[in-house]
């Protein structure tokens, strides 16, 4: 059943666009696009494509169940968020989205939700895109939420009083590394990370340090012998127990941070139990460290497929032999933003049509082709390199939802034997005609 709570995700490079005008010239209107959904939660409003038509529009020429976002700001004190569905004649069947900015404090912003004639209050806004971060409700005016606070008043006042202390020495350092705006925009992200193993792993324990608001590991494999050396977080009676490599990962990480939300799903991406994870959740950031390009590919366009705003970040590491025996390696760590590349175009995949195949063969089908084994193009795998691309994984991430890199990005590593690694950094753009994220560009 729907509840009178929702939650308003903007695509921020647009609505920056469209605060500029309003802010330049007070008694301007902007109107974007709304699109929603409703969850267990509430509705979800995503609201992008914003156009400037000068003046209020009269909702009662557009259609009537049409969605709109409307923002605002006027000298006139009889605009603002209350007056606003009156002023725009919205019918019931409508919705509203309304934005109202203080024409003097541009700090102050009302913010009103009308649909089926009712009042919605809004938990949150998200701004996506690069920069992206979230306002509570308690920050916002005209949300209807009152600030955060248990209220009962149990616990011992030198108790709380150690406690607050020991979790402010806990973040200081961490705090003091990122800035305190980029750690309390990190600590509000809902991330995935698909692959538990060497490079998985050693990924989700350095976003696990930084404090993610909800953190979700999937991995359907379990440790063995052959993978003690890339998880030193795991026992050898691990790899005896045959333990599911997500909770060996999770053993640890609750030993150290007991009060992180933190699940696993013993299953993989190419399951349907673990697709429906990422179908029906919703997460910021989707982080694959696999070794298949099957699981890439589906986790890629379960991202762009089901989800407008949810980031895609690939990593892959890959040591090889020359024939004349030195040692090359590399790594590959691809950000995309939805409908703007994929990893089946950037770059394009060459063996795609077998991994096509993998994903609709049924569960244990055999493979076409010759058997392969698992060193038949690589040699094998090292945790220095595993970690020095979960850290650069984990920095593009944070160079993103810090705004300093604004669209999808590549990087490339290759580390040739007893050289120095070269970096290689730039944009990408998919491919139009992609078949798995061009349709959404």
């Amino acid at each position: 059943m729907l509840t009178n709570r929702c939650e308003i995700i903007v695509d921020r490079p647009a609505y920056q666009r469209a605060l500029r005008g309003v802010i330049v010239d007070p008694g301007r209107c902007s109107v974007g696009r709304v699109r929603y959904r409703e969850t267990n939660s509430g509705l979800e409003l995503i609201i992008d494509d914003w156009q400037a038509p000068g003046s209020l529009p009269n909702a009662q020429l557009l259609p009537p169940l049409h969605s709109l976002a409307v923002l605002t700001s006027s000298l006139d004190p009889r605009i603002n968020a209350e007056s606003l569905s009156e002023l725009l004649q919205l019918e019931r069947s409508q919705l509203l989205v309304g934005f109202v900015l203080d024409p003097h404090d541009h700090s102050k912003l009302d913010v009103v939700v009308i649909h089926q004639g009712d009042r919605l209050c809004p938990t949150k806004i998200r701004f996506i895109g690069a920069g992206i971060f979230n306002v509570a409700a308690e920050k916002l005016t005209g949300s209807g939420q009152p600030p955060a606070g248990n209220g009962n008043g149990v616990g011992n006042k030198d108790g709380i009083n150690a406690t607050r202390e020991f979790h402010s020495h806990r973040r200081s350092r961490t705090e003091g590394a990122l800035g305190r705006q980029l750690y309390e925009r990190f600590a509000s992200m809902r991330l995935l990370v698909i692959g538990a193993g060497g490079g998985g792993s050693e990924l989700a324990r350095q976003l696990c340090s930084l404090n993610p608001a909800w953190i979700v590991t999937m991995d359907g494999d379990q440790v063995g012998p052959e993978n003690l050396n890339a998880l030193p977080h795991a026992s050898e009676q691990d790899a005896w127990d045959r333990i599911p490599k997500v909770h060996a990962l999770a053993r640890v990480i609750h030993a150290n941070q007991p009060d992180l939300r933190l699940s696993t799903v013993q299953r993989s991406i190419q399951q349907q139990a673990g697709a429906d994870v990422l179908m029906k959740q919703r997460f910021d950031a989707v982080f694959t460290f696999i070794d298949n390009d099957a699981g890439r590919l589906v986790a890629s366009w379960l991202c762009g497929r089901h989800h407008s705003h949810t980031v895609h970040v690939d990593v892959g590491t890959l040591i090889q032999f020359t024939l004349g025996g030195r040692r090359i390696m590399r790594a590959d760590i691809r950000l995309f933003e939805p409908g703007r590349g994929c990893v089946a175009c950037v770059p394009k995949m060459a063996n795609l049509s077998r991994v096509m195949d993998t994903i609709a063969a049924p569960r244990g089908a055999m493979r076409r082709g010759k058997p392969r084994q698992w060193n038949a193009s690589r040699a094998g795998s090292l945790l220095s390199l595993n970690a020095m691309a979960a850290s650069l994984a984990t920095d593009l991430f944070l160079s993103y939802l810090d705004g300093r890199i604004a669209t999808s990005h590549w990087l490339r590593v290759r580390w040739p034997f007893g050289k120095l690694p070269l970096i290689r950094s730039h944009n990408v753009t998919g491919d139009p005609e992609c078949r798995f994220c061009g349709h959404s560009r």
